[in-house]
């Protein structure tokens, strides 16, 4: 870490990221099988250094590794770790889902140890949502100790100018949050039904921000929807804590126990700041390795600017964009970003004309930032941009060239056989990827 009262100089020299990712296991008849468990000790009898984890139900598993350097060798580990899971998941018969939502019908099962006894109590029939949910997670390192961890405590003894770093990243990754659902959207179905380009978004936030009263936290907006912006680190620890607060009344008033290590892991919404000491975006669905990749470099740096020294998030409640000047980011209204913007790009994504110029000014300051050599990582979202089509728009073409029509439930033999085929293009992308990065220098 770096530290000075030069105006160019920056807290740390090269900001490190954290990736991760989530699947679902399917067979190679395209339909989800809980064989996680089987699928994890075969990684781990390779090497038990790869970083793949279990999640929530036994059909769901995690890659990911803490926070890094962002480099070509740091993409080459992911893809690594992804190719790890491919491989074992091909041990046991299955193979790996790139998508946000499994687009037919399925009944997952939950685990019950490590807390999700306790989610089941207090979500109840509700809580099977987040085993039918994918998420692509975005970590920004926060300037607070050398190496990694962050105590709560220790946020109030932050100087200004890591206190600074701090806010901005946090206001920043809730403002952004509806650029990259829409660049990751590939969740056009929930259950057979279209709900919208971001089903996923729809069914786990749920709330009246997105019209949708039975998502998994619509109850419980404070710890499982977009949070507000905060003005100051005092005010993002209260946030903080009156989350924890009422998550361990809202535990005891259901009779069920958990036992959490931090006041930082009682929250499962959009943005939320992490014990490892980075601020994490968790707003995405998964979804193919390129446009991983993509979104990952957009990040990377359209954020690096406020890491230097006086660099400023201001609010402009006439913004409809994302815009800098002088050092100072630019962004609309929170109460834009989660009542409009949100809803518009979970129902129609980049065919919407404000997200597509929201999207498009993330882009541009993202181009503006990156080396020249590094945008070809981030061509998958021009090309977006340009043709106003996701992954889930190719989802929607691909089933209504089927016969499926809107208004209706998507066939189970339609959705086993898109499933297989978004499975089946993912070593292809995996090889496309590598080669790619091995074209780069960076």
């Amino acid at each position: 870490m770096v530290a000075s009262s030069s105006p160019t100089q920056v807290v740390s020299s090269e900001p490190r990221v954290g990736m991760e990712l989530e699947f679902f296991c399917i067979d190679r008849h395209g339909q989800v099988v809980n064989k996680a468990d089987e699928v994890l000790d075969s990684v781990r009898k390779v090497d038990p250094t790869y970083h793949v984890v279990k999640e929530c139900a036994h059909n769901l598993l995690e890659i990911g590794a803490e926070p890094h350097a962002f480099s070509r060798e740091a993409l080459k580990s992911l893809l690594d770790n992804l190719e790890a899971l491919m491989a074992g998941a091909n041990a046991h018969g299955c193979m790996v889902l790139p998508l946000g939502t499994y687009p037919g019908v399925f009944r997952p099962s939950m685990r019950t140890g490590d807390g999700y006894a306790a989610k089941k109590k207090v979500f109840g029939n509700r809580f099977p949502i987040a085993g039918r949910a994918c998420g692509y997670h975005f970590h920004f390192e926060l300037p607070v100790a050398e190496g990694f961890g962050l105590e709560p405590s220790s946020m109030l003894r932050l100087n200004a100018k890591k206190a600074q770093v701090m806010v901005n990243l946090h206001n920043f990754a809730l403002a952004v949050d509806p650029v990259i659902t829409a660049f990751m959207q590939s969740s056009p179905f929930y259950q057979g039904q279209h709900l919208g380009k971001d089903s996923r978004v729809i069914i786990y936030r749920g709330g009246a921000a997105l019209d949708y009263p039975r998502g998994l936290y619509t109850a419980h907006p404070l710890i499982g929807a977009l949070p507000d912006y905060v003005d100051d680190v005092p005010a993002l620890l209260g946030l903080i804590n009156n989350r924890n607060d009422y998550w361990m009344k809202l535990l005891e008033s259901k009779g069920a126990r958990a036992q959490y290590a931090s006041v930082l892991d009682t929250c499962w919404g959009p943005v939320k700041v992490n014990k490892l000491g980075t601020i994490e975006q968790r707003g995405m669905d998964v979804n193919r390795p390129s446009l991983v990749i993509a979104v990952a470099v957009l990040l990377k740096y359209a954020s690096r600017l406020l890491y230097e020294d006086g660099a400023r998030v201001i609010v402009d409640p006439k913004a409809r964009d994302i815009t800098t000047r002088d050092g100072i980011l630019s962004i609309p209204s929170a109460q834009m970003v989660r009542d409009e913007l949100q809803l518009l790009s979970a129902r129609e994504g980049l065919a919407n004309a404000k997200v597509h110029a929201y999207c498009s000014s993330l882009y541009n300051l993202a181009s503006q930032q990156a080396p020249k050599k590094v945008h070809i990582l981030m061509e998958p979202l021009r090309h977006m941009l340009r043709t106003r089509k996701s992954v889930s728009d190719d989802l929607l073409t691909h089933a209504r060239a089927r016969g499926w029509r809107d208004g209706t439930t998507l066939p189970q033999s339609l959705a086993r056989e898109m499933v297989l085929e978004q499975a089946g293009k993912m070593f292809r992308e995996i090889l496309s990827c590598r080669t790619l990065l091995e074209k780069l220098t960076w």
